[in-house]
């Protein structure tokens, strides 16, 4: 069977269910379909659960013998919380491997598909790229960097402020937009905020929907002036707390951090860069606690601070259908700012929407625009990287046994719906603005077939790359009987 779009949109689906659960992991989805017709699906549910693609062998209805894998991200080949996913596929017999999103983790980052090809698999990658690597920024960023991916986000008048004159801020955006800001905390594990924020505001920072996580507070607090009885510390044994300081206090601060600690703070001392504690110093030491995204909420100072340091990643804006006025007014962003236009950080509109109430919703990602690739999809041979000694032999534009994704999606006739996929229901469309819900979309186990007795496959085409010294394995895998 060829490839098909509409099964890679479903392991996209499938893959947003676990939003908010997985982190610092990757969202994946997987579908397994054999004959045109999907006999297994999963998702990868939480952090330290079953991957992706054995969530989908373990809901499967009939053997997956001779069947093709639809994987939004590559299979990894190395065990961790989770066996190795590339030996669950081998062993089902599973013939074609589609794959959207390569892995740069660098304990995978290849390893999946070149093991795979190794055992006589198909794999075809770049398939739906651009769609599939959108679901993992944050993810990408983090397993690169070492550094959480952070979101800055406001809430602003037509005119620019985020508060009156004698700083009232209570509510600039309307219900609808409020709600899609609690919707947003439950996407990533952290928030941060100024100390201006919770002295000006007393804000709870949590989440107000039970269904959701609360996710983690962080407060840049360099002085340590924090109320004992804000908001924020009266909670604080119940929502994980984080507050981070200087690490040269004063004598009247540092007595403060014990009271801080026995109301369940946890209190990070940070070094200091020009007076204030290092926010890049501060970045290193939450991607040390595995804290993969943070969107802060506020205020201007600190939003100015995670600009210049470059730390910054993504900006999304609430524009409120209101004037406020006035010169003392606040600024989303405050601080010294920028001398000349052609210094203004460059960013790309990714999204757009005016949502009910009239409060527009905007999403840009820090940096220029990259250009359109010439082709949609890029189906890639992926020959094992790094390798130092492949056979040099020509080959063809659209490599044997291949599938041409381009020719075929220029073929379709209409879009395809998921209710074209035979026998699948499509639950994880009801996912709203709201927040991903729960899909009853996972078919029941049944009864696999014992293996002794299963005959063995014989594949059409071995997609594997020769090389010349038999014993050259870029990746030190353990050959398989």
């Amino acid at each position: 069977m060829a490839y098909d779009a509409k099964y890679m949109e479903r392991a996209i689906k499938l893959a947003k269910l676990g939003v908010g659960r997985v982190d610092p992991n990757p969202l994946v989805g997987a579908v397994i379909v054999k004959d045109g017709k999907i006999i297994g699906e999963g998702y990868h549910t939480g952090y330290g659960m079953p991957h992706a693609e054995r969530e989908a062998i373990n809901s499967l209805t009939e053997s997956a013998r001779g069947a093709e894998m639809y994987v939004t991200l590559e299979p990894c080949a190395h065990s961790g919380k989770q066996p190795p996913c590339t030996a669950a596929i081998l062993d089902q017999g599973i013939r074609t491997v589609y794959v959207g999103s390569m892995d740069p983790n660098p304990k995978v980052n290849g390893r999946g598909v070149w093991t795979l090809r190794q055992h006589g698999v198909e794999v075809v990658t770049g398939c739906m790229r651009k769609e599939c690597d959108a679901l993992n920024p944050v993810y990408f960023h983090y397993i690169t960097t070492k550094r959480p991916y952070i979101v800055l986000k406001y809430a602003m008048t037509l005119d620019g402020k985020i508060a009156t004159t004698t700083g009232a801020s209570r509510y600039i955006s309307g219900d609808f937009a409020r709600g899609r800001v609690r919707g947003m905390r439950n996407q990533y594990p952290a928030i941060i905020v100024g100390i201006g924020t919770v002295l000006a505001d007393d804000p709870m920072l949590d989440n107000r929907r039970q269904k959701d996580r609360t996710p983690l507070r962080i407060i840049c607090d360099t002085h340590l002036q924090i109320p004992l009885d804000s908001k924020v510390v009266q909670t604080a044994s119940k929502i994980g707390t984080y507050v981070a300081a200087s690490e040269r206090l004063s004598d009247d601060a540092k007595e403060k951090v014990p009271k801080l600690e026995e109301a369940g703070v946890n209190v990070l001392l940070i070094p200091e860069k020009d007076g204030h504690i290092d926010l890049e110093a501060l970045m290193d030491k939450l991607g040390e606690m595995e804290i993969s995204g943070i969107m802060s909420e506020g205020g201007g100072n600190l939003s100015w601070s995670l600009l210049s340091d470059g730390l910054v990643n993504e900006v999304v804006i609430f524009t409120a259908p209101k004037i406020f006025g006035g010169i003392t007014a606040m600024t989303p962003v405050e601080g010294e700012g920028v001398n000349f236009v052609e210094d203004a950080l460059p960013l790309h509109l990714v999204e757009s929407e005016v949502l009910p109430g009239g409060d527009i919703y905007a999403r840009y990602i820090v940096g220029e625009e990259p250009e359109e690739e010439d082709e949609p999809m890029d189906v890639e041979t992926a020959e094992p990287r790094p390798i130092a000694h492949i056979q040099a032999t020509p080959a063809p534009a659209v490599p044997e046994g291949f599938t041409n994704v381009d020719e075929q999606s220029k073929q379709a006739s209409k879009p395809i719906t998921m209710e074209e996929i035979p026998g699948v229901k499509d639950d994880a469309s009801s996912a709203s603005d709201e927040g991903w819900t729960e899909a009853d979309s996972i078919p029941a186990h049944a009864p696999q077939e014992d293996e002794d007795d299963a005959p063995p496959v014989e594949l059409e085409t071995r997609i594997v790359t020769e090389v010349l010294s038999a014993d050259l394995n870029p990746f030190n895998i353990e050959e398989r009987d």
